[in-house]
């Protein structure tokens, strides 16, 4: 490939212009007006319900993990996928289907907190495109009161968001959660069709109504959502990662 490039180089070398995102025009000003970008990473706590799973599927993948001499050698690639799949539902038993919740008092019972979490952001951010900003402390959101509308206030709800979960197994469960809280969304997997894709990147795009999209690595090949200004990364880790653009 080092040599391709350098050949291709050499055939078009001072016919090429090259951008960049500190790149000036002619009057020395910024050629690309990049937004300003930032980064949270959300650490979230787990219940004592979610801890007391965890805990009980570690204990039984350690004795069942490879040993020599009695002393623990090997961690196994499949105590890391079981792992990551109980935290994004916790349930001793993960080869029982993920239930479907009616209320959200029902699902406060036995809620995965990095679930719960991701659709409160979500609605918290939706409720205005100038929303108070959230605090993050000690592994707990905290919600700054939302203003209300003013008499004549033209109060902008614009801002759209791609939500990336990392095991579409627990997208029906993401978008129940989601349709529980109110939150009206689309979202793209491996089993979409790429006529059926293209319908629904057409209507994210155009749809005012329609401001959240979920996307997984399976289904997120190719898409083009420069629309949205937010991210969120719902993956297996004890954090969300959220990415803003202004």
């Amino acid at each position: 490939m080092e040599a391709v490039a350098h050949q291709i180089q050499g055939r078009f070398g001072g016919l090429l212009l090259r951008r960049t995102g500190a790149s000036l025009d002619w009057k020395g000003d910024p050629l690309i007006q990049i937004p300003m970008y930032e980064e949270y990473m959300v650490y979230v706590r787990a219940t004592e319900r979610e801890a007391r799973i965890f805990d009980e599927h570690a204990d039984a993948e350690r004795e069942s993990l490879s040993t020599s001499n009695g002393i623990l050698k090997v961690v196994s690639r499949h105590f890391y996928a079981e792992h990551k799949k109980c935290i994004g539902f916790a349930r001793l038993n993960l080869e029982d289907p993920v239930p479907t919740f009616a209320t959200l008092p029902e699902w406060e019972l036995v809620k995965s907190t990095k679930m719960d979490t991701c659709a409160r952001m979500t609605r918290h951010l939706l409720s205005r495109d100038d929303a108070p900003p959230m605090i993050f402390k000690d592994g707990i959101v905290e919600y700054s009161p939302v203003p209300e509308p003013q008499p004549g206030e033209d109060v902008k709800k614009t801002k759209k968001i791609i939500i990336y979960q990392e095991f579409p197994s627990l997208g029906p469960l993401l978008r129940n959660i989601l349709t529980l809280y109110g939150i009206k969304h689309v979202y793209i997997d491996g089993q979409t069709s790429f006529q059926k894709r293209n319908k629904i990147v057409k209507a994210f795009r155009e749809d005012p109504t329609i401001r959240v999209i979920i996307i997984s690595s399976v289904g997120s090949t190719g898409l083009n959502l420069t629309i949205a200004c937010i991210i969120i990364f719902l993956v297996s880790e004890s954090f969300i990662q959220i990415n803003v653009t202004y």
